[in-house]
């Protein structure tokens, strides 16, 4: 597995660590009624157990929300969750 440098071209250390934690997926979804996103952040490998449980979920109502300031999710109801 080949991970990136340490530091940017610059010599400046980079901010996120993606070798680590940086495991999510996401759903867009963009038609004539809607424009949303949702991701789900999982812990530390790309399986189906990390995402089991996940520590963060983020939706956004894009048409309301283009710049994803507010997340939504904790607004939804169980059905549209």
């Amino acid at each position: 597995l080949k991970h990136p440098p340490e530091n940017n071209i610059n010599g400046i250390p980079w901010l996120v660590d993606d070798t680590d934690t940086n495991n999510w997926r996401a759903l867009r979804i963009i038609n004539s009624t809607n424009n949303m996103m949702y991701a789900e952040f999982g812990n530390s490998s790309w399986n189906n157990a990390s995402f089991d449980n996940p520590y963060c979920i983020e939706y956004y109502d894009l048409k309301k929300d283009p710049f994803q300031q507010k997340n939504a999710y904790d607004i939804l109801t169980n059905d549209q969750k």
